[in-house]
């Protein structure tokens, strides 16, 4: 099996082969982007930046502390007015209201106020008298490279925070765990260059 990349406005040729992939990975198939793919994730995430391209895991990695930004208190605010805050911020927002927003106060937030999140993190706002707490499934990140498992906790309404570079090796919440919308899911990666042969 082998996969060929051609980055050609970076000027970067990556060619990969695996020899006998192992047959006892979860991933049925042994499709090229599936098996491969988290080996090349990881060796441009270490190319890339000697080039000056920042990687997708760095936006979301807490050891790049300059890329977060820290989750204001917007309880007690107007919903309408802890929207503006929020996106002012650089977050996405998520409101459960009955009435108007303009009137109508944030009784809590998810996460709370002090936790480091990305541009682009979602903020979920309850507002007063809105028992709704709408809660969703954790998926399984093992094996996942870094903007593989955000995009898929983003499509749930969640945020995550990553420890490490590679793929997923470990998650907080474990698989079908039932969290709240908005909850940080903390995963660690490692590498995993010496699985291939």
């Amino acid at each position: 099996m082998w996969l060929f990349l051609q980055l050609r406005i970076l000027g970067i040729v990556l060619l990969l082969t695996l020899y006998d992939p192992d047959p006892h990975n979860r991933i049925n198939g042994h499709q090229g982007g599936q098996v491969a793919g988290p080996v090349v994730s990881q060796m441009l995430s270490e190319i890339l930046p000697y080039l000056g391209v920042p990687s997708s895991e760095d936006a979301y990695s807490n050891t790049n502390s300059s890329n977060f930004i820290t989750v204001p208190d917007v309880r007690n605010k107007t919903v309408a007015e802890a929207e503006k805050i929020l996106k002012a911020a650089g977050f996405t927002t998520k409101s459960y209201v009955n009435g108007d927003a303009n009137s109508t106060l944030v009784e809590d937030q998810t996460p709370k106020p002090g936790n480091l999140l990305p541009k682009g993190a979602i903020i979920i706002l309850y507002g007063q008298g809105n028992s709704i707490s709408t809660s969703v499934e954790v998926p399984d990140l093992k094996g996942l490279g870094a903007s593989e498992a955000t995009n898929i906790l983003k499509s749930k309404n969640l945020n995550i925070n990553i420890e490490g570079s590679g793929v997923v090796v470990s998650q907080d919440y474990a698989k079908d765990e039932q969290v709240q919308e908005g909850t940080i899911i903390k995963v660690t990666l490692k590498q995993t260059l010496t699985q291939a042969h």
